[in-house]
């Protein structure tokens, strides 16, 4: 390294990152698509984690930019909220008190659960609030990492979580007899669709700069989004390939924070 000019040397190790953010990429691709194959949920996300915990231990500097990371906040908020829709409301509002009642039981059990693992393990409060928190588990990760808790065991937490409800979720449906599912009618995809939705996801960049709301990236776009989808006004949606991007760099955001 000693006859290489300054030039040089920045040239050299612009070449090894780059070299080094194209194996991570194939890595993150190739698990994704075999969790995909074996019809493992949130493949995406966890290919990509998965890869980026193996660089990240392996004592890689790599890191997802900020402006990359926000705008996948920003997708994928307004993913989440693109299954809204007026009946949903409608039900929402039929069905308020029972709706109130279960969702005050699901969190008063989730901080049940976060305050036993704080005081039995040691793990900081936010951290076991934000891991015991059920759905949207990309999202809680997301915002943990935002309010500056430690999103790697977050994520462990969440997707072990995970894990179980599916395996719990398969054997106990195998003793449930066979019936028919109601197929869910059509919405037709509004023609302003290619262009709300990137603008909407856009929205991420100047939402995170609100510092009084936790994850404003994700929770303006979404709530956004929300609106327009409940209301009937129109329905978007995402094409695919930005919703495997999406919750590929989430899943890169946390893995490569992983050291060993």
């Amino acid at each position: 390294m000693s006859g290489f000019n300054p030039l040089e040397r920045i040239a050299l190790a612009d070449v090894r990152r780059a070299v080094q953010w194209i194996a991570l990429l194939a890595c993150a691709i190739a698990l994704a698509a075999g969790l995909g194959l074996i019809h493992f949920p949130a493949a995406p996300l966890l290919g990509a984690m998965i890869a980026g915990i193996a660089f990240g231990a392996g004592g890689s500097s790599l890191r997802v930019p900020r402006p990359a990371y926000l705008l996948a906040q920003g997708a994928a908020g307004v993913f989440i909220a693109t299954s809204m829709s007026p009946a949903i409301f409608v039900d929402a509002v039929q069905e308020w008190p029972l709706l109130l009642a279960l969702t005050l039981a699901t969190l008063t059990v989730a901080f049940s659960i976060g305050w036993i693992m704080n005081r039995v393990t040691g793990i900081p409060e936010d951290v076991a609030v934000y891991g015991s928190l059920p759905g949207m588990s990309g999202a809680m990760v997301i915002i943990a990492n935002e309010r500056g808790a430690d999103a790697r065991i977050v994520a462990l937490m969440q997707y072990v979580r995970l894990a179980a409800v599916i395996i719990s979720v398969a054997l106990f449906a195998s003793f449930l007899p066979d019936s028919q599912v109601g197929q869910l009618p059509e919405r037709e995809i509004s023609p302003l669709s290619p262009i709300l939705t990137p603008a909407l996801v856009a929205l991420a960049l100047v939402a995170n700069r609100i510092k009084a709301l936790p994850a404003a990236g994700m929770l303006i776009p979404m709530i956004l989004c929300a609106i327009i989808e409940s209301t009937g006004w129109m329905h978007l949606q995402m094409p695919n390939v930005m919703i495997l991007a999406t919750f590929g760099i989430i899943g890169l955001e946390v893995g490569l924070k992983f050291t060993r």
